[in-house]
């Protein structure tokens, strides 16, 4: 059985002489005759497996044809750290994004609310036309992740890996960064009733660093210098399943918390901090009658964004503490340019979003001879909200007179 898709079996049974052999081969490609449903699924085998550079949990959706991964921090700022998918050239921003049939796309700039450690997920759907009923709604596509649960037999793991430039081949003429990545991680699981109770816990832990460089052209070609930018991140999963009679109940709390400090523009002075935290409630019921199929969900994501100024306080270069500093043409340092040079704080800070759901879904089916009814019902609460001081402290806005740092002569700063 695989998430998010139909399947039939028609099983005959003969009696057989105790001397025959029977082999079955499965080799053809089979038609899914149940859904029309173009999607695939991602396996716990190809999850567990094969290689993927920074775990990111949506990182394999590129095995399916036609499915691309978008950077979120091309979409918004907030988003550094996240991820989408963009199904057949579609733009990532409305890519529906579930975790145990429950929601936790960001609705504020698209992506998502949250990452997973890539230890803790079962298997993964990805539907790009003619969506299952259940899926929540969008107009590009949906990926259904399905987390674990604990089993009879104990079973667990833990990981570490490292990434670093001085492993790297040493090419000619070869002026790349410094850059080091430490991940590392575990998860364990097992029975605390057996056949009725089980856990499974996961903990995974990024600690990415990067010397980013500013190296600025035209007469500013001697103010080259680089800052440290950082990315950490931490993300838990924990998990209790119970199994009574035809019941199946499961609750399930995630949490992920990362941080970078990046610019909003390249090759400038100035970084801004990025903290996001989000933390997942859930619960599930799945259960029977004769022949119709139940599923409930109750679910509460709280999402918390916040922007901060990153040079204020640290080396990072600041020709002019406490004043935004732009000289060139630009005076809101939203380009970089090679006759700009930004420093001081970041004019995106301080800033914050937060966005709160509250979900309950039903779906159920019945089997109907050869056909398939489905149905069911769903409530999203979703509250959202924030403030923004862009440009908060003074600017100053300096035209180039002469090469920096000679003389120049100051300009009436924009108007807030």
């Amino acid at each position: 059985m695989q998430v998010n898709t139909t399947s039939a079996a028609n099983v005959r049974l003969t009696l057989g002489e105790s001397t025959e052999v029977i082999e079955v081969q499965a080799g053809e490609v089979s038609v899914n005759t149940e859904q029309s449903t173009v999607q695939g699924v991602l396996t716990s085998q190809q999850i567990e497996n094969l290689p993927i550079n920074g775990r990111n949990l949506l990182d394999l959706a590129q095995l399916e044809p036609g499915v691309q991964i978008q950077d979120g921090g091309t979409f918004d700022p907030t988003k550094n750290g996240f991820s989408s998918v963009s199904f057949g050239g579609r733009f990532g921003r409305t890519a529906r994004i579930e975790v145990d049939g429950i929601d936790i796309s960001d609705e504020t700039v698209g992506t998502t609310t949250q990452n997973l450690p890539l230890g803790s997920i079962q298997e993964s759907s990805l539907q790009q036309s003619s969506l299952d009923l259940s899926t929540e709604l969008t107009s590009s596509g949906s990926v259904n992740i399905i987390t674990k649960s604990g089993t009879n037999g104990w079973h667990g793991n833990a990981f570490y890996y490292f990434r670093d430039q001085s492993l790297n081949a040493a090419l000619p003429g070869d002026s790349t960064n410094p850059f080091q990545r430490n991940q590392f991680g575990g998860s364990l699981g097992g029975p605390i009733i057996k056949d009725k109770l089980f856990f499974f816990i996961n903990a995974e832990r990024n600690k990415q660093d990067l010397i980013d460089p500013v190296l600025p052209g035209g007469a500013f070609n001697s103010l080259t210098g680089d800052f440290d930018s950082p990315f950490r991140e931490t993300q838990t999963v924990g998990r209790l399943d119970w199994q009574a009679n035809r019941f199946k109940v499961f609750y399930r709390f995630s949490f992920d918390q990362n941080r970078s400090v990046l610019p909003f523009i390249p090759n400038s002075f100035q970084p801004f901090a990025n903290v996001n935290h989000a933390r997942d409630h859930v619960v599930g019921v799945d259960f029977t009658t004769g022949s119709f199929t139940h599923s409930i969900r109750f679910g509460y994501t709280k999402f918390q964004n916040g922007i901060t100024d990153a040079v204020t306080g640290t080396s990072i270069f600041d020709p002019a503490p406490g004043i935004e500093l732009a000289i060139g043409g630009d005076p809101n340092c939203l380009t970089a340019g090679l006759d700009d040079f930004c420093s001081g704080p970041n004019f995106l800070a301080p800033q914050a979003t937060v966005q709160s759901d509250h979900q309950v879904k039903y779906d159920g089916s019945k089997a109907l001879g050869n056909h398939l009814l489905r149905f069911g019902v769903g409530y999203n609460h979703i509250q959202g909200g924030g403030f923004a001081e862009f440009l908060r402290l003074a600017r100053l806005w300096v035209h180039r007179a002469q090469p920096y740092p000679s003389t120049f002569f100051r300009e009436e700063p924009p108007t807030r």
